[in-house]
């Protein structure tokens, strides 16, 4: 089965991958996920996640021989007119399938099984979240509900936890390769090169934790737990909207302890420097 399988509401009860679910079924359980994602556009798609997807030899885009070259002035137009929608297209060719089974370039969403679906709302990068929308001609409005299941754990999350762990404590061992190797060839994607060192295993792994699992909830405890938030976020503008800049400080790391709980604690406990 392919990536997106997985969060398509018709296949979610056989899926060999969904190990845990919240489930929903109508007209009595349901979900906005739809309305979210798409009429609300609710989950802002970077161009550092569109360029995070490898061409389908493996090899970054923009390094790759494969790399179909952009007017990026096109692109990160707000025009939804043919030729914009034209030239974000050709960001798609030549990618990682998962890129197309993950996000779109256009408000009207093309899915993987060929249907065309309206109404996806107006993202400021001009890229669109699709992996969480249902793949049918409906136009998506407030009264869209969804039964998608949301899903909580499937096996490949295993095997990443699998990869990292070894990976950091005795290096790329055949059990690392195996591990990734088995999401990538899933994916259409070709094997991991042989002789990799552990910094560039981490690298291989964080890669696939990013593209594998893009919109699942994953990302910023990641990136926290990785120590990383500061190099992703801090001067990371996205082309499309200058203006915008993320900011993340060392002590966003952790919560400050409530007043409360170290009143309680009769001066066993002090206030994080951080929030003093």
């Amino acid at each position: 089965s392919t990536m997106r399988y997985n969060f398509v509401t018709a296949n979610q009860a056989v899926s060999p991958e969904i190990m845990f679910s919240v489930r929903y079924l109508q007209p009595n359980i349901t979900n906005s996920m739809d309305l979210y994602y798409g009429a609300w556009a609710t989950c802002q798609v970077t161009r550092s996640l569109v360029d995070e997807f490898e061409c389908t030899d493996g090899q970054k885009w923009g390094v790759s021989p494969l790399t179909v070259a952009v007017d990026n002035t096109l692109i990160n137009s707000s025009d939804e007119t043919k030729g914009v929608k034209q030239e974000r297209l050709k960001l798609f060719q030549n990618r990682d399938p998962r890129m197309a089974q993950t996000l779109c370039g256009s408000n009207y969403i093309t899915f993987p099984e060929g249907v065309i679906r309206d109404g996806q709302g107006g993202s400021l990068t001009h890229f669109n979240a699709l992996k969480l929308i249902q793949p049918t001609t409906s136009e998506i409005g407030y009264s869209t509900v969804s039964d998608e299941d949301v899903v909580i754990l499937r096996y490949a999350e295993i095997l990443l936890d699998i990869a990292e762990a070894e990976n950091e404590l005795n290096g790329p061992t055949q059990t690392v390769y195996d591990a990734v190797n088995a999401i990538r060839l899933r994916s259409m994607m070709p094997a991991l090169p042989t002789g990799l060192t552990k910094d560039q295993m981490r690298e291989k792994i964080r890669h696939e934790w990013r593209v594998e699992f893009a919109f699942e909830g994953q990302r910023y405890f990641q990136l926290k737990r990785w120590r990383l938030m500061e190099t992703v976020f801090n001067g990371a503008v996205d082309p499309a909207v200058p203006g915008y800049k993320k900011v993340f400080k060392t002590a966003f790391y952790n919560w400050p302890i409530p007043l409360s709980e170290i009143d309680k604690a009769n001066g066993a406990l002090t206030q994080d420097p951080n929030y003093k």
